[in-house]
């Protein structure tokens, strides 16, 4: 019976790993969450719709070539389990674990996100099938704990998984960050039976989770914020708005920072007052703004969050009262991380195709990449990500570690890596010409690049012209 198959582990020599046939879903994940063992895995008769590996929940299954996302996540996962209970602390000694997670993020991006990213900007189409393979990953939960469901790993891990899916489309790859992010928060904060009612379909992506933060008025200065929770009874009502929310209308579990203090008195005024409960999207009063109009990140909705009197368990509280400020910057230092990892991964795929492009594009009788500026301007590309991608790396750790500096440092690396990540990107569009650029940025490529242009001036005006055109292109 099941409480037998837990005991045999700890019985005989299996080894580092034990495996488990069942085509009993909450089996499986009890299963893997008791068991005392390097790693599981989980396998059941194609096809059923249970779990098959710890980390994919029960929506479906599959076992061997019928779901080539499914293997990948076994292999992924016998393949960390073993490797990083060598190196408990997250540090950067893990050299192939991080290595085996970084694949693993790679190949999934590869095959399930990049050939399609294009065609879901231009059609303003979510993945939310993609959601869930991610979510069969472990991609949903990454730093979850083991006891919720999750995979347990540091935020170091979870940047090498966010800059990999980003390589392929930032929008989708921040959408899974801020899924994490949420998730998170539920697993540290909730209470038992929170973390019961909502982690096991949030892990596997199953349902997705929104952050609400930002309001029409109140967005950096966050402690501002005016929606609010009155106590009725066992229920909060809830009124107010947030504003960008990133899933706002698809997503089905909102995290919403509210004011539960009076916001007149000492106590309830500024981040004292404020609270964090959390929101389903069926709840009567819950409705949703028209999708914003962006100029990019297409295939991630996102929209107002409405709350018109809508009642809300007191038991769905994070924390306590006046604890919602605290939750939401404790999320916040992994997002800024998470954040800065997709803007690396995103102006890595553009380096690269910029390289690629000037190796195969001709003027003057040869590949603009043979031309010295090309190369200087590469090599300074390429440099100026690796001295982000080592600040952001370092902040993950220190957020790991519960480091005392971990929020400067990650407010240092999230700024370092998205100014640096703008800056690439916005050369590599510059070796493009007017290739593969849209809207207003086409602006200043017609009639030449900015680079030829100032080029032209150097040959042909005064060297106080080009200094200014220089100082100007740079400020």
């Amino acid at each position: 019976d099941f409480e037998t198959a837990l005991s045999l582990p700890s019985k005989h020599q299996y080894g580092n790993g034990v495996a488990i046939f069942t085509r009993n879903g909450h089996a499986a994940r009890e299963f893997a969450a008791r068991v005392n063992v390097g790693m599981v895995g989980i396998n059941v008769p194609s096809p059923v719709p249970v779990a098959y590996h710890t980390f994919g929940g029960w929506k479906r299954s599959a076992f061997g070539d019928t779901n080539q996302h499914g293997m990948e996540g076994i292999k992924f996962w016998t393949k960390i389990k073993t490797i990083t209970a060598k190196w408990p602390d997250g540090s950067l000694d893990g050299g192939n674990a991080f290595l085996a997670i970084q694949e693993a993020a790679r190949r999934f991006t590869a095959d399930a996100i990049t050939p399609h990213a294009a065609r879901w900007d231009e059609e303003h189409h979510f993945p939310r099938e993609v959601m869930q393979a991610a979510g069969e990953m472990g991609f949903g939960a990454i730093y979850v704990s083991e006891e919720g469901g999750g995979i347990g790993l540091g935020r170091l891990e979870a940047a090498l998984v966010i800059e990999a899916m980003a390589y392929g489309c930032t929008a989708t790859s921040a959408f899974i960050s801020i899924h994490n992010m949420s998730a998170w928060m539920i697993d540290r904060f909730g209470s038992a039976d929170l973390k019961s009612h909502y982690l096991p379909a949030l892990v596997g992506m199953e349902q997705l989770a929104s952050y609400c933060l930002t309001e029409p008025g109140s967005g950096s200065d966050a402690a501002a914020l005016s929606t609010t929770a009155r106590r009725d009874g066992g229920d909060y009502v809830l009124n107010g708005t947030k504003q960008f929310i990133s899933g706002g209308g698809v997503n089905d579990v909102y995290l919403i920072m509210v004011r539960t203090g009076d916001a007149s008195s000492k106590e309830g005024a500024g981040a004292k007052g404020i609270s964090c409960v959390v929101v389903e999207k069926g709840m009567k009063g819950v409705s949703f703004g028209a999708p914003e109009k962006k100029l990019g990140w297409n295939a991630s909705p996102t929209a107002q969050v409405i709350l018109d009197d809508v009642r809300v368990p007191v038991a769905n509280l994070l924390g306590g009262e006046g604890d919602g400020f605290k939750i939401a910057m404790a999320g916040i230092d992994g997002g800024r991380v998470n954040i800065g990892a997709c803007s690396l991964g995103g102006a890595q795929r553009c380096l690269d195709e910029a390289v690629q492009y000037t190796k195969d594009r001709k003027q003057f009788g040869k590949a603009i990449a043979d031309f010295q500026n090309t190369q200087f301007q590469l090599a300074d590309m390429a440099t100026e990500l690796e001295a982000a991608r080592a600040l952001l790396y370092t902040a993950a750790s220190k957020i790991t570690a519960g480091a005392g500096d971990k929020t400067s440092f990650a407010a240092m690396a999230k700024r370092f890596a998205t100014d640096t990540g703008s800056s690439v990107v916005d050369r590599a569009l510059q070796m493009f010409g007017n290739v593969n650029v849209r809207d207003t940025k086409e602006l200043s490529v017609i009639e030449d690049s900015e680079r030829i242009n100032a080029f032209r001036a150097m040959r042909t005006a005064s060297w106080a012209s080009v200094f200014y055109l220089i100082t100007t292109d740079i400020l």
